[in-house]
Formats: C-alpha cells, sequence, structure tokens
C-alpha cells in the first residue's frame, strides 16, 4: 500500500512534468545546442533516473511498515 501510494505519486508528478517539459523545450529552442527540442534520449534517461529514485525511497518506507508487528501497531494508535 505505502509503495502504492509513492508510485502513483511519481507517475502523476511524471506525467505532468513530461508535458511541462516539453512545452518548455520550445521555449528555449533557440538555446539548445546540438540535440533536438524533444530528445527522446534526455527524456528517457531523465524519466528512468527519476522512477528509480521515487521507487528506492518508497521501498524503505514500505518495507518498515511491512517489517512492523501489526499488534503492536494497532496498541499504539
Amino acid at each position: 500500500m505505502v509503495l502504492g501510494q509513492g508510485l502513483r505519486l511519481t507517475a502523476i508528478g511524471t506525467v505532468l512534468g513530461l508535458l511541462a517539459s516539453a512545452y518548455a523545450t520550445r521555449l528555449v529552442e533557440s538555446y539548445l545546442l546540438g540535440v533536438q527540442a524533444i530528445d527522446p534520449v534526455s527524456f528517457t534517461g531523465g524519466l528512468l533516473e527519476l522512477v528509480t529514485v521515487a521507487l528506492v525511497a518508497s521501498a524503505v518506507p514500505a518495507r518498515r511498515a511491512a517489517s512492523a508487528d501489526p499488534l503492536h501497531v494497532l496498541r499504539t494508535e
């Protein structure tokens, strides 16, 4: 559940970020030297890096939540 929530937020942010960056590259297209306005290699590399970091950042709390004793957690709440 924790991992799913983190990845859901990552997916929403990724889609919005890709749309915003595709629009922003048109604004700064004249400053880009040697690459296209929408470079698939750059977009894919950035996307993979972002998803990898988000997966690790979500997996750590998910692992801690999975290893917690449910009875102890219910007693403390």
